[in-house]
């Protein structure tokens, strides 16, 4: 049966995945579903996952941005934009040119997300890091009024730390 066959290999690759050292197998794994089935979004999403921990940015990106293109293609503007948004996380730890990259990920969330918290978080740290708090800050700032009613309260007071702790180095 091809639905059983592609569910075993899906769950024997998220186990390998928390198994130190076992990402090339996780990835065989959610490579063999996509043998099958090249549009299985979960097989992307955890090939993406055993990459980036297996340290391979590249391929984790293009699985990424596979998944993203299927999630456009199905209209399912939420789903893009969470893997926008793990993309720019992806790419914000890649020295000189990622900060940049990651920032248009994180835009790209939100013309498909208007209000994405996380990828208000994400322009808010890729601002910090270049240096211009006062864009960071506005982030924050974005971020925080966009949790209204939609986030748990651990979320929004995480934000105000963040936007507090800002605020405090810039006192410095």
């Amino acid at each position: 049966d091809p639905a059983a066959r592609r569910g075993l290999l899906l769950e024997l690759g998220r186990i390998a995945l928390t198994e130190a050292g076992a990402s090339e197998a996780a990835a065989g794994e959610f490579e063999q579903v996509l043998a099958d089935r090249h549009d299985d979004i979960a097989a992307l999403d955890g090939l993406a996952h055993a990459h980036q921990t297996a340290g391979r940015l590249l391929p984790a990106v293009r699985s990424l941005d596979r998944a993203t293109q299927l999630f456009q293609q199905r209209g399912d503007a939420a789903g893009a934009a969470e893997r926008m948004v793990r993309l720019g996380q992806l790419w914000r730890d890649v020295p000189d040119e990622g900060h940049a990259t990651a920032a248009l990920r994180f835009r790209q969330a939100l013309t498909l997300v208007p209000g994405h918290v996380e990828a208000l978080l994400g322009l808010a740290e890729t601002a910090e890091a270049s240096g211009d708090f006062s864009r960071a800050r506005a982030h924050l700032e974005d971020a925080l009024r966009a949790t209204d009613g939609r986030v748990d309260e651990p979320q929004r007071v995480a934000i105000q730390l963040k936007l507090g702790a800002l605020f405090a180095e810039r006192l410095d």
